[in-house]
């Protein structure tokens, strides 16, 4: 019988582990709690109403939400008649028992730990142990323990911190000595006991196991597949900026040069129909101003001001591509977008600014695709 208990409990033990779930990795300090317990005792066979009290103390630690290991030491009060030849006791607590027990949570074990306990759990309890006899020192023994009972626990709170515990156990003793065996009814005591126990805070934040978030492989690699893609919109979009600062820069060189040539103008000198260097380049098929194009934009509204007796004529061009009737009104609604942020962005006078769609080109640019563009004619001084 022996062995075959022994069995058991090395069986439930290996279950244990093998259908714990994964939880949030614990320190050594989590998952720790302190009992107490009050209830009574008495022998199995012949109990001759021979009830007592017993009195008991219990500190232990959850491994994982299936299985624990606690410390549980007990009084027995006026207990005596467990030992037939022992004279009265001087002393109350006439035995004294502690046993190392293993706890299988039941509810976790089957039905799988939720993230939190159940309102009421059932856990087996096993243990071994010892308990001494406190009487007069002819009769003090110290015997060995098996206990085999079970929990009714009842979790308190929303925290669920707190337990009311309900034990039924089985008790078997015997002495040391060949030729006892453990497993006899005449030397066995049943015991129901009640009480509270407490769990301690852990490092999660809780008072309880925590799951871990468990990743699905296709949603981390649907993941890393949108990653990839936003780096190489990221890229395209560093190589867009690039080229626009480059086409910033070539500006700047062109405006340098004409700013550096020498102007010689007399009273009866009427210039009219000035091209002016910089331009606005748009997207195919697009009639909106890019960032990028936005320093020659500027460019023009600073020559308007240091020119404040001058006009502009903007005209729109379209490259090839499209019928004449879209050319013409992209080609204006580019002129216009040009006018648009000269008076809005800038406050120059519309009056000063003149548009023209002049439609499909190619006589600006040498390159087809260049001739999308907004150019200035400076008309009077």
């Amino acid at each position: 019988m022996r062995k075959i208990l022994l069995l058991c409990v090395v069986a439930l033990t290996v279950f244990a582990y093998a259908g714990a779930q994964t939880v949030e990795n614990s320190k050594l300090t989590d998952n720790w709690f302190l009992g107490i317990d009050a209830g009574s005792f008495a022998k199995i066979k012949n109990p001759d109403r021979n009830f007592r009290s017993v009195a008991g103390f219990k500190m232990g630690r959850y491994l994982t939400p299936v299985f624990g290991l606690r410390l549980d030491a007990q009084v027995y009060i006026n207990s005596n008649f467990l030992n037939p030849d022992m004279k009265p006791s001087k002393v109350t607590f006439d035995y004294v028992a502690g046993s190392i027990d293993g706890l299988f949570n039941l509810n976790n074990l089957f039905c799988r730990y939720k993230g939190t306990p159940d309102c009421v759990e059932l856990v087996l309890v096993t243990g071994i142990g010892g308990i001494h006899s406190n009487g007069n020192a002819d009769y003090r023994t110290d015997k060995l323990l098996m206990k085999i009972g079970g929990q009714l626990n009842i979790n308190l709170g929303k925290s669920k911190a707190w337990q009311i515990n309900i034990e039924p156990d089985m008790c078997y003793y015997t002495n040391s000595g060949v030729g006892h065996k453990i497993m006899n009814i005449n030397r066995s005591f049943g015991q129901v006991t009640g009480g509270f126990t407490y769990k301690f805070g852990n490092s999660n934040g809780t008072h309880n196991f925590k799951l871990a978030k468990l990743y699905d492989p296709i949603e981390i690699d649907a993941l890393n597949g949108k990653i990839n893609s936003l780096r190489n919109a990221v890229n395209e979009k560093d190589n867009t900026i690039s080229s626009g600062l480059q086409q910033i820069e070539d500006l700047k060189t062109k405006l340098a040069e004409c700013e550096a040539i020498p102007k010689t103008i007399t009273k009866s000198e009427i210039v009219t129909n000035t091209t002016l260097a910089p331009v606005v380049i748009f997207d195919q098929g697009k009639a909106i101003i890019n960032m990028s194009q936005a320093p020659s934009v500027n460019m023009i509204a600073k020559f308007l001001r240091n020119h404040p007796t001058s006009r502009l004529v903007i005209k729109g061009y379209a490259s090839p591509e499209g019928g004449f009737e879209i050319n013409q009104k992209l080609s204006l609604a580019r002129a216009n977008a040009v006018k648009k942020m000269l008076v809005n962005k800038y406050k120059i006078d519309e009056e000063r600014l003149t548009v023209q769609g002049m439609g499909a080109t190619n006589d600006v640019f040498s390159e087809a695709d260049w001739n999308r563009v907004c150019t200035f004619i400076e008309i009077a001084k």
